[in-house]
C-alpha cells in the first residue's frame, strides 16, 4: 500500500538517486533530488527502505541549479543524475558516495576524498550508447527515460558527449537501413586515435557492414555482437588493416583518465618494483611504461 511521506534529503546513493530518512526511521531513495531538499513524496515501503514515486519539492536545496541540458528535464532522460546540482555538489556527492562505501562496506572511517576533475564539465566524453527501435517502418534513436526505463526518447543532442562523437551518430542515422535487420538494437560510437569505431548489438544477422562503414567516412570499424553471440565481439569491416580498431573498455574521459594513469604510475614509481602484476591491464596503457622503466609485468 503507498503512502505519502515527507523528509530531508541528506545525501546522494549510488547510481544517482537522494537519500532521506523519514521520522519513523524509513530510509527513502528519490530520484532528481538534492541534500538540502525537503520532499513530499508517495512510496511503497518495502522490508529495508522505500522507493519514492511522485516527488514534490517543498523547500528546494540551496545547491539546485537549472539542467543545462533540455533532455534532462523536458524528456526525463536517464542517461545524466546530477545536473539538476551545481558542479560543486556533485563533486562533494561523488566524494560522498567513495567515503560511504568505505564506511559501510568496508567498515572503515575515512575523511571525504578530494575529487580531481577535468577543465570543463562538458563535451568530454569520447564514447556514446544509444538504443536503438523500430516500429512501423520508423526508427527511434535515443536514451532511456529515469522514470520509465521501457521508453526510449529520441536523442537531439548530449551536452556531456563530444560533438565529434555526435556527429559520427548523425551520419549512422542517416543509414539506418545498414544496420541488422532487427527492431531493437544497442550501440556505440567511441572514438580512436582516428576515426571512430562502431560496436552494435543485437540481431541475427548483418550483410551490410561493409556498406555502412563506406556511407560513414569518419568510421574506422565497424563491430557487431550478435544475439547468439553472449558478449564475443565480431570485427566486420574496417579501413587500414593493422590499425588499432579495438572495441575493448577505455575510459570515456580522456583527460581524467591521463590524469589518473600518472598518479598511478608515480605510486608504482615510488616503490621501484621489480615485479608488477597488472591484473587489469586493457590496452596496457599503465602496464607499458612500467615495463619500460625495467620492472617485470605480469
Amino acid at each position: 500500500m503507498s503512502e505519502i511521506v515527507e523528509f530531508d534529503v541528506h545525501a546522494i546513493a549510488a547510481g544517482g538517486d537522494g537519500v532521506g530518512r523519514t521520522d519513523d526511521g524509513l530510509v527513502v531513495f528519490a530520484a532528481r533530488t538534492a541534500p538540502g531538499d525537503h520532499v513530499r513524496a508517495t512510496v511503497e515501503r518495502g522490508k529495508r527502505f522505500a522507493r519514492a514515486g511522485r516527488v514534490a519539492v517543498l523547500r528546494p536545496s540551496g545547491d539546485r541549479v537549472t539542467p543545462v541540458c533540455p533532455h534532462y528535464e523536458g524528456d526525463g532522460c536517464g542517461g545524466c543524475q546530477l545536473q539538476h546540482l551545481a558542479d560543486e555538489a556533485q563533486r562533494r556527492a561523488k566524494a560522498g558516495i567513495i567515503r560511504d562505501a568505505f564506511v559501510r562496506i568496508a567498515k572503515r572511517p575515512v575523511d571525504l576524498p578530494p575529487v580531481v576533475h577535468g577543465q570543463s564539465a562538458w563535451r568530454y566524453r569520447t564514447k556514446l550508447t544509444l538504443a536503438l527501435r523500430r516500429a512501423g517502418g520508423a526508427w527511434t534513436v535515443g536514451l532511456h527515460r529515469y522514470d520509465r526505463a521501457d521508453e526510449v526518447f529520441p536523442l537531439d543532442d548530449c551536452f556531456i558527449t563530444d560533438r565529434r562523437v555526435l556527429d559520427v551518430w548523425r551520419a549512422v542515422r542517416e543509414r539506418m537501413e545498414l544496420l541488422p535487420d532487427a527492431d531493437a538494437l544497442r550501440a556505440s560510437v567511441r572514438l580512436l586515435g582516428e576515426g571512430a569505431a562502431l560496436v552494435v548489438e543485437g540481431g541475427h544477422a548483418w550483410t551490410r557492414a561493409r556498406e555502412l562503414l563506406d556511407a560513414v567516412p569518419a568510421l574506422a570499424a565497424v563491430w557487431w555482437i550478435p544475439d547468439s553471440a553472449r558478449g564475443r565481439r565480431r570485427l566486420l569491416a574496417e579501413r587500414g588493416a593493422g590499425q588499432e580498431h579495438g572495441a575493448s573498455f577505455a575510459q570515456v574521459n580522456a583527460e581524467v583518465a591521463e590524469l589518473m594513469r600518472a598518479h598511478v604510475l608515480s605510486l608504482v614509481r615510488a616503490h621501484a618494483p621489480r615485479r608488477v602484476i597488472d591484473a587489469y591491464a586493457g590496452a596496457g596503457g599503465t602496464a607499458e611504461p612500467i615495463a619500460r622503466a625495467g620492472a617485470a609485468v605480469v
